[in-house]
């Protein structure tokens, strides 16, 4: 079942904020990104920053930080992405990579292209490229989430399938700076394993999720949440996990599905008030529930 977390996180201004957040295990990581946790970096990934601190430390002659190296990796991959359908290859990567350092003037070191080749063909290992277009890399679309006076903007970025099902989702905050909130994300995903579903006991994976779901620029929350409810399914399925908290897992999950199923069986398109919000597990999050936040209404009293 969902599981509620109450603790004191740091917010950007340096002051405490209490947060009281129901997350989905597995189904939020999935909302955060598939595809970063290929590409984070090692835990010394993940210092603390803060909004605004300088940009990131672009590496030494003993070759590049970690951090920076995951940075790169997601540049790489986001260039395989762009890349025609034909050039789609594992074998591009190291090419992108080089040109990218090249460019900048940084050095690195053998060891770094190595890393980055391989978790470009772990990437290719996870799903084909060549089977996915991009609905919005690079391109702003802009997200703003609230909950007790904390905003936080950013961008979703879509990777969606040739049958339209949605195949990942990247957000990002900051555009180019990775800020405090991106350094949330990259701290947890940079514990991801391919073996095991992640610990998304953190507060932040509400908060994306409440946006994703909740926001007016998402038009149609139901359907993400139904075509994300697969996608969890399936992963769950294919690495055969028969552990408790797995099935707690798809417990959660499959509640969330029938919740969003059963809303757009009735003409739900947008989220609204409603029976389907019963079972929701992202209800304390949702402005509508809550009725503390009305930044995402829209006409009609939707979100």
């Amino acid at each position: 079942m969902p599981f509620r977390t109450s603790r004191y996180v740091s917010i950007p201004d340096g002051g405490k904020m209490h947060e009281s957040v129901m997350v989905t295990q597995g189904l939020a990581a999935l909302l955060t990104c598939q595809l970063r946790f290929l590409v984070a970096g090692d835990e010394s990934a993940s210092r603390p920053r803060t909004m605004g601190s300088p940009k990131i430390p672009a590496g030494s002659g003993n070759g590049l930080s970690p951090r920076f190296r995951g940075v790169l990796i997601h540049e790489v991959i986001a260039g395989v992405f762009r890349s025609p359908l034909e050039k789609r290859h594992p074998d591009i990567a190291k090419e992108l990579a080089r040109r990218l350092l090249l460019e900048r003037g940084i050095s690195h070191g053998a060891k770094d292209l190595d890393i980055i080749d391989s978790r470009i063909h772990a990437l290719f290992r996870t799903f084909d490229p060549r089977t996915i277009r991009v609905e919005s890399w690079g391109v702003e679309r802009e997200l703003t989430a609230a909950i007790d006076g904390l905003v936080v903007n950013g961008r979703i970025d879509l990777l969606i399938g040739r049958d339209d099902s949605w195949k990942m989702v990247d957000f990002k905050t900051g555009g180019d700076r990775y800020d405090g909130v991106q350094d949330h994300l990259w701290k947890t995903q940079s514990r991801w394993h391919a073996d095991r579903p992640v610990p998304t006991d953190d507060p932040w994976f509400g908060l994306i999720t409440y946006a994703l779901l909740a926001s007016e620029n998402s038009p149609k929350p139901l359907r993400i949440v139904l075509s994300l409810v697969r996608l969890a399914t399936r992963t769950l399925d294919e690495r055969r996990l028969e552990s408790r908290e797995v099935k707690d897992h798809r417990l959660v999950i499959m509640n969330a599905f029938e919740g969003a199923r059963t809303a757009l069986r009735n003409g739900v398109a947008l989220a609204q008030r409603g029976p389907h919000c019963m079972d929701c597990p992202f209800k304390p999050l949702c402005p509508l529930w809550t009725g503390r936040d009305r930044k995402f209404s829209g006409p009609g009293g939707r979100a």
